[in-house]
């Protein structure tokens, strides 16, 4: 059976920190957010996509289509298009300017794309392979929430640093269990594209809605993961 390397997993997802923090460092300089992320990310999200198809590993990394019955057995997953609502949708800054607009979707699709690749695709799978599915599912999810420090750059106090990191484990673990139900990824790009969309786009709100937002994602968050791990158990 063709194995991952977790050895060049966790190389990878270096790559990527480091790409972005360094891009996040060049947009500050020239003053328009995400202008020097956006060709960083892309190009690296090039030579990985190179990289999955020269070694056969499109199906391992959960580059697959999704069923209808993976749609109905988890829930069609109504729980994430909660999460992406109280993400801020409803408080679209429409201020933005067009361009800005398209940069941040350039960036959050690089993001998406990415991190869903490296964290649920490559490092899951390279686990699950040496160890189990539980302990993949595990660090593969906890990792991902405390790879969010990365936007202490990005000038978060440590309070909303706190909070996203939570509420980024529980996706994080939330993600991983659909890739074990669904054997794809697929879902987690399009659900992690529209959920920073949403948080990116949307103006500052009062303290208590956005205190509410947090809330909701936390509470469907938990719902969602204890649904989708008691059905793994019952499978």
């Amino acid at each position: 059976m063709r194995k991952i390397s977790l050895k060049l997993s966790l190389v990878f997802i270096f790559v990527f920190l480091a790409l972005n923090a360094a891009g996040t460092v060049l947009s500050a300089k020239t003053g328009f957010a995400y202008s020097g992320q956006v060709p960083l990310l892309l190009a690296f999200s090039a030579f990985l996509l190179f990289y999955i198809e020269k070694n056969k590993l499109r199906g391992l990394a959960g580059l697959t289509k999704i069923s209808k019955r993976d749609c109905s057995a988890n829930l069609f997953y109504i729980p994430l298009v909660i999460l992406v609502l109280a993400n801020g949708v409803f408080f679209f800054d429409k201020t933005t300017d067009f361009l800005s607009v398209l940069m941040v979707i350039a960036f959050m699709a690089c993001i998406a794309f990415l991190e869903e690749l490296l964290f649920r695709g490559l490092l899951f799978k390279a686990i699950e392979q040496r160890r189990n599915a539980k302990t993949a599912v595990l660090i593969s999810g906890i990792s991902f929430g405390f790879g969010h420090i990365v936007n202490l750059l990005n000038g978060y106090t440590d309070t909303r640093q706190i909070i996203q990191i939570t509420i980024a484990v529980l996706i994080g673990l939330v993600l991983s269990l659909l890739f074990v139900r669904t054997k794809s990824i697929v879902p987690g790009i399009i659900f992690h594209f529209f959920f920073n969309i949403a948080s990116a786009l949307s103006r500052d709100v009062k303290p208590l809605q956005n205190y509410t937002m947090v809330g909701i994602i936390i509470v469907t968050s938990s719902a969602y993961l204890a649904y989708l791990a008691k059905n793994i158990r019952h499978s």
